[in-house]
Formats: structure tokens, C-alpha cells, sequence
């Protein structure tokens, strides 16, 4: 999918919300290209699973294993353009005052958790082990940035004051109010 942008779009980018237990990684994309601001989101989602499994016993336990394994597959595909990736029904006004919001935030100057500090040096925090990402994805058609954000509403709240992290909360709430997902990953 990011390839994709890449070629097609002037500057594209992309909230990704990895994997989170059983679930697919999901994302949220806005994108410009010659004046034209679109939003798209990516869920892939299965909903014949429960179909098959309360039709089990009436299968051959082979033919039943192997159908099942094959359904839950899309869970492990890369992101594409396919049946899960759908535009948003945003007017396109609103998509275009986003990406001037967005514009305003200046992402491409952005720093992520890996090379920022948590917190400042002396200070004690609180760790947290099971939280979720965000990751951002910068895309022109010359250069692609990932940016990641490990459980950033945590942080911020035990580390107030990271503007780089700030800015990717920010983005992530922009994003769920003109681009939604059917289910919150990030808080």
C-alpha cells in the first residue's frame, strides 16, 4: 500500500495501529495529489469466521482446520490496495481544512520515541508494557519516513512536554475525527 502512494500520490500520509492481540493492524490515510485531498482507512475484518466455526462439527475435522486457516490468513497479509481498503465518505472540503491543519503541524521535522527521550533526565516515571503504537508514515514520491509512538498517551501524561509526541496525539485525534475507525487502538 505504501508503495502505492509512493507512485501515485504527491504526499500521502498514513496512521498505522499495529497488530493488537488477535486483531489486524489497521490504518488511516489521507492523501494529495494535484489538488485533490482523499481519506481512506484500511480494516481488514472477517465477518464469516463465526459462520464456519458454528458449522465445525458438521465438517471433516481436516477440511474444517484447513478452511479455517485459510480465512484467518488476511490477518497476517501486508496492507494493500484490496476489498478492505475504503475511501471515507468526508466531504472534501473537510479533507482538504485537515490537511491544512495537518500541514500546520510540520510532520516531516518530527522525531519519534526511538531517538527522543521518554522523559527527562532525574525524573521517575511509570513504565507501561501493554500499550499500543502509533506509527506514522511520511510519504512523497521520493522519500518514505516512519515515525513510532509506544503507547504515546501514556507518556505524555507521565512525561508531559514532548512536542514531537504531542503532534502525533494531535494527528491521531484529527485523523479519527474526519477519517473513523470502527474501533478505537490507540487509547
Amino acid at each position: 500500500m505504501h508503495l502505492f502512494f509512493k507512485q501515485y500520490a504527491d504526499s500521502t500520509i498514513i496512521l498505522e495501529f499495529p497488530k493488537y492481540e488477535d486483531d489486524p493492524a489497521v490504518y488511516q490515510v489521507l492523501s494529495k495529489d494535484k489538488g485533490f485531498v482523499n481519506g481512506f482507512k484500511y480494516q481488514p475484518i472477517d465477518t464469516t469466521y463465526r459462520n464456519v466455526s458454528n458449522r465445525s462439527k458438521s465438517m471433516a475435522p481436516e477440511f474444517f482446520a484447513q478452511l479455517s486457516a485459510r480465512k484467518m490468513l488476511y490477518k497476517l497479509r501486508p496492507a494493500d490496495i484490496n476489498i478492505f481498503f475504503k475511501m471515507t465518505q468526508t466531504k472534501t472540503d473537510s479533507l482538504k481544512n485537515l490537511w491544512q491543519s495537518i500541514t500546520k503541524m510540520q510532520l516531516w521535522r518530527m522525531q519519534d520515541d526511538r531517538d527522543y527521550p521518554a522523559c527527562s533526565e532525574g525524573s521517575t516515571f511509570a513504565t507501561v508494557t501493554d500499550g499500543g503504537y502509533i506509527i506514522i508514515h511520511l510519504i512523497t514520491r521520493d522519500k518514505i519516513k516512519t515515525l513510532f509512538y509506544y503507547a504515546p498517551e501514556f507518556y505524555e501524561e507521565q512525561c508531559p512536554g514532548n512536542e514531537h509526541r504531542k503532534n502525533a496525539l494531535n494527528l491521531a485525534v484529527l485523523f479519527e475525527k474526519y477519517i473513523p475507525l470502527e474501533r478505537k487502538i490507540w487509547r
